[in-house]
């Protein structure tokens, strides 16, 4: 998957410096999810997840959060007139339990079927850092909305087991601390886009 090991933000720093040439990434999950499905405007599921990211050939091995998210899985689930849309709302918090802080995000997603194979999306998300991640990470002494991220995608269902995506987005820092970290670094500035192309099997 080459969608998201490199992020248009302030992650694309210790890409730089840490995962350049070594690209190589496993990542392990374990969890549970419910989905309350009786409500008339959209299912709700709850989700708890340990993650554990490893990089066998960087200068950092691993990361190991905690992610908790509640999401709104399709407003328009009963719209009879919008059954080729859909619009997710979720919030997620993570704690990463190598470096012992704390983040969350907002995300909105509208996705569109177009057809049978090819689907588009549109989604944002909207950083919080609690105030040690935003210490260790950007200097700031207080927690704050620290980026804005928007990406716009194509995926094309090859199979039923294999799709292929296209992608841009970008990344903007909204808090002070951040842009000025983020403008000090070699590989971002105060806004950033990134695009590429991804590769997805499912079994």
């Amino acid at each position: 998957d080459l969608n998201h090991f490199n992020r248009p933000d302030h992650g694309s720093y210790s890409y730089d410096n840490n995962r350049r040439g070594r690209a190589e990434e496993i990542d392990y999950t374990i969890g549970y999810n419910y989905t309350y499905k009786k409500l008339d405007f959209s299912d709700v599921t709850f989700d708890v997840s340990w993650k554990y990211f490893r990089y066998p050939k960087a200068y950092f091995k691993h990361d190991n959060p905690l992610d908790t998210t509640i999401s709104l899985d399709n407003v328009f689930k009963n719209n009879e007139n919008l059954q080729d849309h859909s619009l997710k709302l979720a919030a997620t918090w993570r704690y990463d339990l190598k470096h012992y802080t704390n983040y969350g995000w907002l995300e909105a997603a509208y996705g569109y079927n177009f057809n049978e194979k090819l689907t588009g999306k549109l989604s944002s998300k909207v950083f919080y850092c609690g105030q040690q991640k935003a210490k260790n990470s950007y200097g700031v002494k207080h927690d704050c909305f620290s980026s804005l991220e928007v990406e716009a995608s194509l995926s094309y269902a090859i199979t039923k087991q294999l799709s292929a995506t296209t992608f841009v987005d970008g990344g903007w820092a909204l808090e002070k601390g951040v842009r000025d970290v983020w403008k000090d670094s070699s590989v971002s500035n105060a806004f950033n886009v990134r695009y590429g192309v991804g590769m997805a099997y499912s079994f």
